[in-house]
Parts: structure tokens; C-alpha cells; sequence
């Protein structure tokens, strides 16, 4: 009774790991900016802008608008043909379907010094698969796509964010003069802008532009978990993107002070595939469907068969059986 208690609870461990090891990572993730899900028969995409700005703080007569839209369906028409051109720029065969766009800006926040634009957009993604002996193969070269059109949603601009919204102030933040105490630099991406060329690289600033992404998907950082019914591969970092407006105080020259204004996002891709997928550049094979079930029933099915051949090979050399054995036979004598 002991052994077979024994058994059932080193089974149950292992059930309950495999179901942790799932919840984990089902659970785990990071929400990504630009996150690609390629499953048998569907590719959907999501896109989360969150781009913050505090140069309200610098200069209190800018602000972006305050707004809340959604486009879907037949509102989304203009959308979907921005994004659809500029995906096929990458693929001609490449569709998008259903596209749904949520954007709102929050009001200027004199406590964190903080305005937030916030743009979600979800779509499917067809017409890159093909299929062959029952294995598919997914293009994915489409990824980094630069939609060039205008995209305004209750008069504000979202994707030619820089020409449309941002350089009228970028023209002001150019002509601001420094002195023996104060100085002032420019920055687009990271990258140090001289003063005289600021507001025109401003005005290139377009937050749907996801060129950033044309690293190869196998050259992306994979994260496997044992078990684990996906995997995810995540883009190389990109540094700090949109405008940045440095105000430098030297009052003593040993601890300058600086203050960064500006309008700044971030951008991370994650792509999720089954584990049955194995990558190559920008392609995704993907082999038939119900392997890695199969695999997890049959670990947890020779598990089984092995504690049960153990618990029969431990019963049959049990000291105390065997002794209780031969003392009958004594007995019998």
C-alpha cells in the first residue's frame, strides 16, 4: 500500500509540473509592442504604441489633443488600406484582414509631468503561408513594414506623428540659445541632431514605421521552457525612439544637471510559435499539427508504464514478502 502511495504522488508531480510548466508560461510573457502569433491556419498581429510626452513641461502652450476613437469595420477602411500598402510593399501577397484601432490620449499631468498617447491595433495577416505535405511555410519578411500615409483619427495624426504634430515645436526647440550656464542638445532615436537640422529630422518621426524589425526572426532570441506548448522569439533591443530636448545646467562644473523633454516610445517585437516550428531568416515551417501533445501523453504514459514495472519488480523482491514466503513453507514441514 505504501509503494502504490508512493507512485501515485510521484505521478501527480509530474502532472501538476507539466500544468505549472503550461500556466507559466501561458501567464509569464511580457506584453511586447509588436507581437506576430503564427498558428495553423491564422497569423494575428498586435501593435501597442505607448508613447509618452513631457515637453508641456518645457513649454506649457504644447499638449497633444485630447480624443478617444475606435475605427473597425467600414471606419477602418482608410486604415487598412495605409497598413495594406505598405505591407505588400514586403510581400504583394500579403493581406490584412480585420483590422480594429483603438487610440486616446490622456490629459497633462502637472503631478508626473506626463502626457500619454496610446495606439492598439489588432489584426490577421493572410495570403503569406503556403502549404505542402502537410507542413506549411509562413513568410514573415512582412514584419517590418513602414506605412508612409497619413492616419488621423479625430484630426490628429498617428503614424506622420513628426511633420503633422511635432515640428512646430521641434522649429521652437531649435531656437533656444544657451549661455555660460545653460546649454542645449537634440537627439532623434538616440542618435545627437545638430540645432540647424532638428526640425526637419522631426518631421521623418513616424511611430508606424517598423523597419527596426528586419532582423531576421532566427537571428531573434529565442526562450524556451521545457514542455511548453510555444515558443517565443524576441527582437535585438532598440534604443529610446522619437525626439529627445536636453537642457544642461552647469551652475558647477563638476555636477551638471540635465533635464530630457521630449516625446519617446519604446518598440519590442515578439513573435510566438508552436513548438513543432523551427525558423529559417524569415520563415516559419511548421510541422503537422498534435506533436507536442503527442510527446507530453507519451512522457506521461511510459512514466506510468515504468512506476508500474517498478512497483511490480519491488513487490516481488520485497524482504518482507520473501521472508513471509519462506516461513510458510517451513511451516508446511
Amino acid at each position: 500500500m505504501e509503494v502504490r502511495l508512493t507512485f501515485a504522488g510521484l505521478l501527480l508531480v509530474l502532472v501538476l509540473a507539466v500544468l505549472m510548466t503550461r500556466a507559466t508560461v501561458a501567464t509569464s510573457s511580457p506584453s511586447s509592442d509588436f507581437s506576430i502569433v503564427v498558428a495553423p491556419g491564422t497569423i494575428s498581429v498586435g501593435i501597442t504604441l505607448n508613447i509618452r510626452q513631457n515637453l508641456t513641461a518645457f513649454r506649457s502652450s504644447f499638449s497633444f489633443p485630447l480624443f478617444q476613437a475606435v475605427l473597425e469595420g467600414s471606419n477602418a477602411t482608410l486604415a487598412t488600406q495605409s497598413l495594406q500598402s505598405a505591407v505588400a510593399s514586403k510581400n504583394p501577397l500579403a493581406r490584412i484582414e480585420g483590422l480594429r484601432l483603438d487610440a486616446q490620449t490622456t490629459p497633462w499631468s502637472n503631478m508626473t509631468s506626463m502626457q500619454w498617447l496610446n495606439v492598439t491595433m489588432n489584426f490577421n495577416v493572410s495570403g503569406v503561408s503556403s502549404t505542402g505535405g502537410g507542413v506549411s511555410h509562413t513568410d514573415l519578411s512582412w514584419k517590418s513594414f513602414a506605412a508612409s500615409s497619413d492616419l488621423a483619427v479625430n484630426g490628429f495624426e498617428l503614424n506622420n506623428i513628426g511633420a503633422r504634430d511635432l515640428q512646430a515645436i521641434a522649429h521652437d526647440l531649435a531656437q533656444q540659445k544657451g549661455n555660460a550656464v545653460i546649454a542645449f542638445s537634440y537627439r532623434i532615436d538616440g542618435i545627437p541632431v545638430n540645432a540647424a537640422f532638428f526640425p526637419d529630422v522631426v518631421a521623418r518621426i513616424s511611430p508606424m514605421n517598423f523597419s527596426r524589425l528586419a532582423t531576421p526572426v532566427a537571428q531573434w532570441k529565442q526562450a524556451y521552457v521545457p514542455l511548453a506548448p510555444t515558443l517565443v522569439w524576441t527582437s535585438p533591443p532598440t534604443p529610446l525612439l522619437g525626439l529627445t530636448f536636453v537642457r544642461t545646467i552647469t551652475e558647477e562644473p563638476t555636477n551638471p544637471v540635465s533635464t530630457y523633454f521630449g516625446v519617446f516610445y519604446t518598440l519590442q517585437g515578439e513573435i510566438t510559435l508552436p513548438t513543432t516550428a523551427s525558423v529559417s531568416g524569415d520563415t516559419v515551417t511548421l510541422a503537422p499539427n498534435g506533436l507536442p501533445e503527442t510527446l507530453m501523453g507519451i512522457t506521461i504514459i511510459s512514466s506510468i508504464v515504468i512506476g508500474s514495472g517498478a512497483l511490480i519488480y519491488e513487490r516481488r523482491l520485497s524482504p518482507s514478502k520473501a521472508k513471509g514466503y519462506m516461513g510458510r513453507k517451513k511451516a508446511k514441514r
